[in-house]
């Protein structure tokens, strides 16, 4: 009975490596397929970021050795972060080349999210230092070859292009982009939420979540944000004013007292009829400024600066202006 047993197991054993390695060979049947059509460099491209709300789009292209194979390379959307940050250096490291492209979010915003993608495709071509003779491109999309001219690669017009739906899960060469691509672009937004911090870039990565619409509604977009999506376009301020703009308010003028940043708000009246100036700072408009302090100071990274709201009352009783100076006037909260 034991030896039965033993005999099962080995036999499972043997049919669980044949399937591994069937498998394998099927996850770059279109390599081979490119390879026996006389395709000599064969990239892999995919991208990473088309979703979020914020932060560039990122591409990577990958040209692996020919019968390249790795039992864990898959769909980076399959493997956890630290997954891919453990395949990364690999698949860097065992490639015969790899480049990274950005599509900036001014481009994004110019000429739309997919373009965008494409042209950050281009430009990781362009990083490779093998230029390709055949690319394998996750999507159903091909590159046109004005954004090849755009993205400055002159081998566009002899460079055979395959899409591949799914192509992340079926080629190999285009699974080790996705998980290069991926990598890269967390990285530049775990430094972006430096510059940024309350927004939250880190955790998130710049797709929409409750914390990520939640800071957009207090702070409205930050330069990062892509102005051409519906819901930064819905978090930006709606009207225009003659002091500098942050989201959610208005900074008559910021100065700085000794080590102090001050946030000045001044109002004028002419008479008392609507109330003195320092009444038209009513709570909702403290609110208001509050937000946009917070933002001006995240922004420059002065959070560990002591603030404080004066307002400034000029009114005309009479013939001549009255000032006043009110220190301190509310909280920031």
């Amino acid at each position: 009975m034991t030896f039965s047993l033993t005999i099962e197991t080995v036999k499972g054993r043997q049919l669980s490596l044949v399937a591994e390695a069937k498998d394998a060979l099927q996850f770059r049947d279109f390599e081979e397929q490119s390879y026996t059509r006389g395709f000599q460099f064969i990239a892999g491209i995919d991208e990473a970021g088309r979703g979020p709300l914020a932060g560039p789009v990122v591409a990577a292209a990958v040209i692996l050795p020919r019968g390249f194979t790795h039992a864990e390379i898959k769909d980076s959307k399959l493997l956890s972060a630290l997954q891919r940050e453990k395949l990364a250096p690999v698949i860097r490291q065992e490639s015969l080349c790899w480049g990274i492209g950005v599509g900036e979010v001014d481009e994004i915003d110019r000429i739309n999210i997919l373009q965008a993608s494409l042209l950050a495709m281009v430009k990781a071509l362009a990083a490779l230092n093998s230029k390709p003779d055949c690319v394998l491109i996750d999507g159903n999309q091909p590159i046109s070859g004005s954004l090849f001219r755009m993205g400055k690669f002159s081998g566009g017009r002899s460079l055979y292009q395959k899409t591949i739906i799914k192509g992340d899960q079926l080629c190999i060469s285009i699974a080790a982009a996705s998980i290069l691509a991926k990598v890269a672009r967390d990285a530049m937004m775990v430094e972006l939420d430096k510059q940024y911090p309350e927004y939250g870039f880190a955790s998130h990565k710049g797709y929409s979540c409750v914390a990520h619409f939640e800071a957009l509604r207090r702070f409205g977009p930050s330069p990062i944000h892509r102005k051409s999506f519906k819901p930064v376009r819905e978090a930006a301020p709606q009207h225009k004013t003659n002091g500098p703009l942050w989201p959610s308010g208005e900074l008559d003028l910021i100065v700085l007292d000794r080590r102090v940043v001050v946030f000045v708000e001044v109002k004028t009246r002419t008479g008392h009829a609507f109330g003195t100036p320092f009444e038209a700072v009513e709570f909702r408009k403290q609110q208001k400024m509050t937000q946009a302090a917070q933002y001006f100071l995240a922004q420059k990274g002065l959070q560990q600066r002591d603030a404080r709201f004066d307002v400034v009352g000029i009114s005309w009783p009479g013939r001549q202006p009255v000032v006043e100076h009110i220190e301190n006037a509310f909280e920031l909260s």
